[in-house]
């Protein structure tokens, strides 16, 4: 796992919860922005009582064998704690940041009465660990081994990986270690440490898909993670060429939910809306399908309703049966209640907007998806101008197409020279709206490339064609 980091904290005393607060990395700030207060509380108390818990049985551990009767009811509060965590939450993510303690991305005031938080943090970095993963709750016996493999010593090489395997070996298979988390230096970004977005697609579908898993459980959703994801988007930036065409080693469900996430994005950056909103908009969009994962009690309910409906319909009760009562709330129920509502309908009423936003780049991913309408994109958008002021809200189509250009990120195009290119850039100024940058994949006469190379269709190259497949040949050197 990638090691991750967080802002740096001043050399001002740690306890001042205000300056580590604020210095907390952009994305977990805003991850948490009009989000629910009554589940982060209970997930503060909660995690507060687990990490207290899980530092008092490291420190029985260092008096006492494992079948010490010293450690059952230890054992017994801290498996039960966690237990009602993974009912909350579905997956638990413990991590120590120097001397914070956070329990998914909900920082728990590990120390008020029981000391300083970051003695937790220097009991697991003894083994390289920064924080763990628990995707289920632990058995007595399971809560003992993790317990005293961490009270054993360090292996002298690659610490967390031995303690990984002596783990998984004595059958302890739902705890995921992670490595160890700082804070960023003044002047550092997430970027500049991370060096590619490729770890932030990873986890953004890792988390989609436990959030997936967790819905057919029949648990109650958690969205904290996924604002988490969608301000990282932010902060990479919805136009950016390195979102578009991303997600395809997903699951097709996952990679069409972040694809239209991603999409939404654009279009809401596009008509101006703040960074709160493009929040509020993209866990939405995220969730847009989320009915497809009702359990099966849930889906018979609605049996008698069309498909299409039915979905809308759960996904918008399984989002609203959700604790708390919040403005971010009621923007996903309406998001997967109306993503599927054309602008002219029978009720008489226009869809809100997050709803308008989300039949848009919907129907588009939809349209050019290769195992659903397998247009391109070109293609996907007169579609949508011919439904302009039926199905669709004209003047947001207008803001996707300003925003995405004449041949959208994914197109194939035949070049005059005989290349074929796929585009890779949104519009980037009005001059570029017809000639976006695109990498070459296949030379004249249909050869596939002998290296990589971007072009810019501003400065080279003319399309004269659109293509929806393009199958190159294969060179064989004898």
């Amino acid at each position: 796992m990638v090691e991750s980091t967080l802002p740096a904290a001043s050399s001002e005393p740690r306890n001042d919860d205000n300056i580590v607060q604020d210095r907390l990395a952009h994305a977990m700030e805003r991850a948490r922005i009009g989000e629910d207060r009554q589940l982060a509380q209970e997930v503060r108390e909660r995690g507060e009582q687990l990490a207290n818990q899980l530092h008092g049985l490291l420190k029985t551990s260092r008096m006492y064998d494992a079948d010490n009767q010293a450690f059952d009811r230890p054992v017994s509060d801290f498996r039960q704690t966690l237990h009602s965590l993974v009912d909350i939450l579905g997956v638990v993510h413990l991590v120590t940041v120097e001397d914070q303690v956070y329990v998914n991305d909900v920082r728990v005031r590990f120390g008020e009465r029981t000391g300083t938080p970051g003695i937790l943090g220097q009991e697991l970095r003894k083994h390289n660990v920064g924080g763990m993963t628990f995707h289920a709750p632990l058995s007595e016996h399971d809560t003992r081994t993790l317990v005293m493999a961490f009270a054993r010593p360090a292996a002298g090489s690659s610490p967390r990986m031995a303690l990984a395997r002596s783990l998984f070996k004595n059958g302890v298979k739902q705890v995921e270690l992670a490595g160890i988390f700082r804070y960023l230096k003044s002047g550092e970004t997430r970027r500049n440490v991370d060096g590619s977005q490729t770890d932030t697609f990873e986890r953004a579908q890792r988390t989609l898909e436990q959030t997936w898993n967790s819905a057919l459980s029949g648990r109650v959703l958690n969205a904290l993670p996924l604002r988490r994801i969608i301000a990282e988007f932010l902060e990479i930036g919805p136009g950016a060429e390195a979102l578009w065409d991303t997600f395809e080693e997903a699951p097709a469900h996952i990679a069409h939910a972040m694809r239209v996430a991603h999409a939404s994005l654009v279009l809401g950056a596009a008509i101006g809306l703040e960074t709160s909103a493009l929040q509020d908009l993209g866990v939405g969009a995220l969730l847009h399908d989320l009915g497809y994962a009702a359990p099966a009690q849930l889906k018979e309910s609605v049996s008698r309703l069309p498909h299409v409906l039915g979905h809308a319909v759960i996904g918008a009760r399984m989002l609203a049966t959700r604790r708390g009562f919040h403005e971010a709330k009621v923007k996903r129920v309406l998001v997967a209640l109306h993503h599927h509502r054309d602008l002219v309908n029978r009720t008489g009423s226009i869809p809100p907007l997050f709803g308008r936003i989300v039949r848009i780049t919907e129907d588009y991913d939809n349209y050019t998806r290769s195992d659903a309408g397998g247009l391109s994109p070109p293609e996907a958008q007169s579609i949508l101008v011919g439904g302009a002021g039926s199905k669709y809200d004209p003047v947001l189509v207008q803001a996707w197409i300003n925003a995405v250009g004449r041949f959208p990120p994914g197109t194939l195009l035949e070049l005059e020279d005989g290349r074929t290119v796929r585009t890779l850039s949104a519009v980037r100024s009005a001059e570029t709206f017809a000639t976006p940058r695109a990498f070459v994949v296949g030379e004249q006469g249909g050869w596939v490339p002998d290296y990589p190379e971007l072009i810019d269709l501003a400065e080279v190259g003319r399309p004269v064609r659109v293509l929806r497949t393009f199958f190159p040949r294969e060179r064989v050197y004898r």
